[in-house]
Order: C-alpha cells, then structure tokens, then sequence
C-alpha cells in the first residue's frame, strides 16, 4: 500500500511488487468478503482492542481474526501466524493513518513493471478492490489471483507462489 502513495518511485525503481494489499481504503470490501464466506464477528474482540490497546489485547484480536487470514488452511496458518512476532503500534498507526487521509494510491505505476498478487480469500485485503479499479488495467501491470488461498498466500500455496515470482522476475529481465 505506502508504494502507492510516492508517485517518485516511477523514476526510482525497475518492479514493484503488491502482494495482497489494496489501492484505497479496504474496511468496507473487508466487511463484505467476510460476510460472503461466512466469517465469525469480531466485533467483541476488536472492541476490547480498541478500548485497551496492549499487545495482549492484540494478540487475543489476532487470535480471532486467523479465519480472516486462513479460512481454508487454518491449522497451518494458525501455527504460522501466531508464531511471528507482532507489534500492534505500527499496524495500529497506519490502518488509523489510512482512514484518517482516506487512503488512495497516488501512484499508478505507467512503465514499472508491476506485479499484484490477490487471492481468493481474503477478507483482510479482498481482491476485489485492484481488480475492480480499471487505474491499475495497464500493459505494465501484471495481476495474478490464487484461488484457495488467504491473505497469506505464499504460506498457503508456496509453490504457485515461486512461480509467479519466477515468471515475473524474468519478465522484467527480458525489459
């Protein structure tokens, strides 16, 4: 997402990759997408985040919100996931930052090479919202939607996920 906002990086950069994120602000589709797979409420979980803001109060919300991530590879996206470390203050900078400028990418890249990768299921950053916005239909962008997968799709499918980037690097290679 930040990329988006820096329209000097098509000056700086040779390929630009986004995997999983979005081009503007994302709760809206993330409500939808959770609504359409039939996902648990969080909203007791996040409340309690939000009216305490610890890392413990965090880790109990992420706990809660692992369907959202992996609703089909659950047991491994729960060991992976809640095995990394996580820091609540910058995610809970930036998704206030976000709101707080109503996030729109800035930047459409117009000659880097670009790679977005979505995926079927995620309702953290739902793929609707890059293959829906025509700004990023261009010959220099390059989109790749995994089915079966969450928001994590490099844990879920790893291998689809080597060859996208395979395909991708060489690409930009032969450019």
């Amino acid at each position: 997402m930040l990329p988006l906002l820096y329209p000097e990086l098509e000056k700086i950069i040779s390929g630009l990759v986004v995997l999983n994120s979005a081009p503007c602000l994302w709760l809206e589709e993330a409500v939808k997408k959770a609504k359409d797979l039939n996902l648990p409420d969080l909203s007791l979980e996040m409340q309690i985040f939000t009216e305490n803001p610890t890392q413990e109060t965090f880790n109990q919300a992420l706990v809660a919100c692992i369907p959202y991530y992996f609703p089909k590879e659950l047991a491994i996206g729960r060991e992976k996931l809640l095995a990394l470390p996580f820091n609540f203050v910058p995610a809970v900078w930036w998704q206030r930052k976000a709101i707080e400028i109503n996030f729109e990418a800035k930047w459409i890249p117009q000659q880097v090479p670009t790679l977005i990768v979505s995926s079927e299921f995620d309702a953290i950053c739902p793929s609707i919202l890059f293959m829906e916005d025509e700004r990023f239909q261009r010959p220099n962008i390059y989109k790749q939607y995994i089915k079966n997968a969450g928001h994590m799709p490099w844990i879920e499918k790893p291998s689809e996920i080597k060859e996208i980037f395979t395909n991708y690097l060489s690409n930009i290679r032969n450019i």
